[in-house]
């Protein structure tokens, strides 16, 4: 009885081992004719499938492929040095803000500010907004006039966003445009209460098309007490030109600093009108070029 009962056992077992061994054949079998179709079929690396694969050092540049990779650039955000309001005429503000750029190599071609005033409660009683470019290791002076809040404001804020950066190459250093002799005469005509003079020169490697010039005039403190800006043309290199930036309304407190601060856009290719080679020097404004260069 129990050698019947030992061969139906052995029976069940080899029936039940051949019906797996078939599944796993089965299963064996789709799996490699799906492989082969799947290999067959499968669309060819290019590079403009919107993946990196082959010996792309990016998705769809580098390696193999003609595009190169564009480096994606990350500066830290500038950090406020100065932020302040000054009162202006009938009601009016100015705001001063300075900005520090910690990058060493990074520079911004262009980002958005925004200059508000506000309440001791942070309610926003006035802003203006505007765009601007900063250099590696640059302090900008960020100006705003004439804003009108509905009450004496009891801060000024500093907003800035939006910060395209870049690492300098070629011509994009900062530009060496310096106001000599500068100064602060009071009453200078009877249309003015004041003006700052002084004698700019063009000190870079470059004609430029449009620089700007801001002023902040400040107490022996520093504090500010009134502030202004202006746009000069044609600032040819070598030239002496005289700067006047005026004041025309009254403001309080005696002027013993005058922070003059020249900007030109050399992320803006229109703005260069000519390159010279490097200068040999021979006085503050003297200098021998040789001739455009390339």
């Amino acid at each position: 009885m129990s050698l019947i009962f030992s061969f139906l056992l052995m029976l069940t077992l080899t029936r039940d081992t051949k019906r797996l061994t078939i599944v796993v054949i089965y299963l064996l079998a789709f799996f490699v004719i799906g492989a082969g179709l799947y290999l067959a079929f499968k669309p060819k690396p290019t590079c403009f499938d919107g993946q990196q694969n082959q010996n792309e050092e990016g998705v769809d540049c580098g390696g193999i492929c003609a595009m190169a990779c564009i480096e994606t650039i990350v500066g830290n955000d500038p950090l406020v040095r100065e932020i302040t309001f000054i009162p202006a005429d009938r009601g009016r503000y100015d705001i001063v803000a300075r900005i520090f750029n910690p990058n060493n190599d990074i520079g911004a071609s262009s980002f958005r500010y925004a200059l508000l005033l506000s309440d001791a409660s942070g309610r926003e009683l006035s802003r203006t907004t505007g765009t601007s470019f900063i250099l590696p290791q640059e302090t900008k002076m960020l100006l705003a006039f004439n804003l009108e809040p509905d009450q004496i404001p009891a801060k000024a804020v500093v907003e800035l966003s939006d910060f395209q950066w870049t690492r300098l190459r070629d011509y994009r250093a900062k530009p060496e445009l310096n106001i000599y002799s500068k100064r602060y005469v009071e009453r200078p005509d009877q249309s003015v209460f004041g003006a700052m003079t002084g004698i700019l020169v063009n000190e870079s490697l470059y004609d430029f098309r449009k620089i700007r010039i801001k002023v902040v005039l400040r107490d022996a403190a520093g504090t500010p007490l009134a502030a202004n800006q202006s746009e000069m043309q044609t600032v040819t290199v070598g030239r002496e030109q005289d700067v006047r930036i005026v004041f025309p309304q009254p403001f309080s407190g005696a002027v013993a600093q005058v922070d003059a601060e020249v900007e030109a856009d050399v992320y803006d290719a229109e703005n260069f009108l000519q390159q010279y080679q490097i200068p040999k020097e021979t006085g503050r404004s003297g200098f021998d070029y040789g001739g455009p260069g390339l």
